[in-house]
């Protein structure tokens, strides 16, 4: 690992890691504890908010699985889930939104009160923020929308990348997807500000490489969207499997960048890697951060939390 001579600021040793929100439900505090143990600031549930499909008047919120079967999430499990985060002296700032664009042939309006339901959500939760996938859409798993692809999919016959192309097609190309998405964005933004909850989009995500694996689009598209709450999370891993320099698109996006995701892989796939496993070159990406002046804290979107906390700490204690 090559040295650096660059002060590191105090926010980068604000360590937050990943974990799930039915982890816990099964297992209890233990992933928790861990966390608090090894010195991290806060958790990054992967799945608080799933896929949501109705807010009853029971205060029960119900989800539709990736496998279309519902289930409910009580309100009292959420805010239980934050209690206990806060009790063991974390933080849960930020989580992994759902599905951004309606399922195809279906109009924008479709989405809109289901955004307000997962805002709701994420405000329960106590969350400053959440990660969006510009160009994540509904309906891809499910027979009623995709058909023959969605049977195919579940059956293991074909993989993400082509459900996504083929979910693309089916919506009506990029342009459609792109045009769809400005009215749902300033509607998102406009429900999360009203919690005082600031909306990212991650970078170099498979559903809308045009527009969110460059530097030039994602500007173009926030200018667009025209909202203060609307800002960028920083995913190296999705970059440098794409074939996207991370360290130039950090320099190019600047103080854009408002949270990150930090996994590793070989450029080959999305492996989700511990860092320091894979091919990125992390002490290139601390210095960028530096240099933009990132203030956000350092989220490790990968669940080998010893791993990635030794390694992260050597890198900014080699100066």
């Amino acid at each position: 690992m090559q040295a650096h001579t660059k002060k590191i600021p105090e926010n980068f040793y604000r360590l937050t890691g990943n974990t799930t929100f039915s982890a816990w439900r099964q297992e209890g505090d233990t992933e928790l504890k861990l966390l608090l143990d090894l010195g991290f600031y806060g958790v990054y549930p992967q799945d608080l908010f799933c896929t949501i499909e109705a807010n009853d008047a029971s205060g029960d919120i119900i989800f539709d699985s990736p496998e279309e079967q519902l289930f409910a999430v009580k309100r009292r499990e959420v805010e239980e889930f934050h209690t206990a985060v806060r009790a063991h002296s974390l933080t849960m700032d930020s989580a992994h939104f759902g599905q951004t664009l309606p399922p195809p042939n279906e109009e924008v309006e479709w989405i809109l009160p289901r955004h307000k339901a997962l805002v709701e959500t994420a405000a329960i939760a106590g969350l400053k923020r959440f990660t969006t996938h510009m160009g994540w859409m509904y309906g891809l798993t499910s027979i009623q929308y995709m058909g023959d692809v969605a049977s195919r999919f579940n059956a293991g016959e074909l993989s993400l990348v082509e459900l996504h192309r083929l979910g693309r097609e089916a919506y009506g190309g990029i342009g459609a997807m792109v045009e769809d998405s400005v009215p749902i964005y300033q509607s998102l933004c406009d429900e999360a500000a009203k919690h005082g909850i600031m909306v990212t989009i991650e970078t170099s995500c498979i559903e809308a490489l045009e527009i969110n694996a460059r530097s030039d689009e994602i500007r173009r598209f926030i200018k667009k969207i025209d909202r203060d709450n609307l800002g960028v999370c920083l995913d190296p891993g999705h970059c440098f499997c794409q074939g996207v320099d991370p360290v130039s698109l950090t320099r190019e996006l600047g103080s854009l960048i408002v949270e990150t995701h930090f996994h590793d892989n070989f450029g080959d796939r999305d492996a989700h890697l511990p860092l320091g496993a894979g091919k990125i070159d992390w002490p290139g990406l601390l210095d960028a951060m530096i240099d933009i002046g990132y203030s956000g804290e350092i989220t490790f979107e990968q669940s080998n939390h010893e791993s990635n906390q030794r390694y992260w700490k050597h890198l900014i204690s080699a100066q």
